[in-house]
């Protein structure tokens, strides 16, 4: 949009046309700006969905569209919160672009299997600070010199990523008390809890939380 304001600015252009008037903005209060500065220059906006004209009765047209298509895109963008809500209840994990390092979606792509040949990485983190005592850097510069790839396949490890680990729950293994004090806190669904073998340890993967602060 940066780009098509320059051009209109330019001048010489007559009409911006989009497929759908919510391309152009999804705001209707920006869509009326945009459409105030293009007039400055002689230019029109256009999309092939619109259904009114220049005159105020199409103007009027427009804008109830514009609030019928915002209002729609909140209800989506609800509807899918809740889809994913009630997805991490029944104790499924909601698939991003990236799973944990270490873990790899199965193949419904709403639970985790472990992927040794980057698991093996984590462990080490662990290994190097828990139990050899090393610093966060120590192992920051330890992976680099190995030429070892980060989970972007870049070269530089972030500390921060380090840190995130020893720190995540989906690497913590929880005991069976402390998932019950989960499903106490309202945090977990019994019958989650249920289905899980009281003599195995489990990591916790967080929905809408994988954003910590110290």
């Amino acid at each position: 949009m940066d780009r098509v304001r320059d051009l209109v600015a330019a001048g010489g252009v007559y009409v911006v046309l989009a497929q759908d008037r919510d391309r152009i903005a999804r705001e209707p209060a920006y869509h009326y700006l945009l459409r105030r500065e293009f007039e400055e220059h002689g230019t029109k906006i256009r999309a092939l969905n619109d259904r009114g004209d220049d005159s105020p009765e199409g103007e009027l047209t427009d804008g109830i569209l514009d609030q019928l298509g915002k209002y729609e895109r909140a209800k989506i963008a609800e509807r899918s919160r809740r889809g994913k809500l009630r997805k991490a209840r029944e104790g499924k994990i909601i698939a991003t672009k990236r799973s944990h390092y270490g873990f790899r979606y199965n193949a419904s792509r709403n639970g985790y299997e472990v992927d040794e040949e980057t698991m093996a990485v984590v462990k080490r983190i662990f290994r190097m600070v828990g139990t050899e005592g090393a610093a966060i850097r120590a192992v920051k510069r330890a992976f680099e010199l190995e030429g070892l790839p980060t989970p972007e396949g870049k070269e530089i490890w972030g500390q921060f990523f380090i840190r995130g680990a020893i720190l995540d729950d989906a690497y913590r293994p929880h005991s069976r008390e402390e998932i019950e004090k989960l499903v106490v806190k309202g945090q977990m669904s019994a019958d989650v809890a249920s289905r899980l073998d009281s003599e195995k340890r489990y990591g916790i993967w967080w929905f809408n939380r994988r954003r910590t602060k110290t």
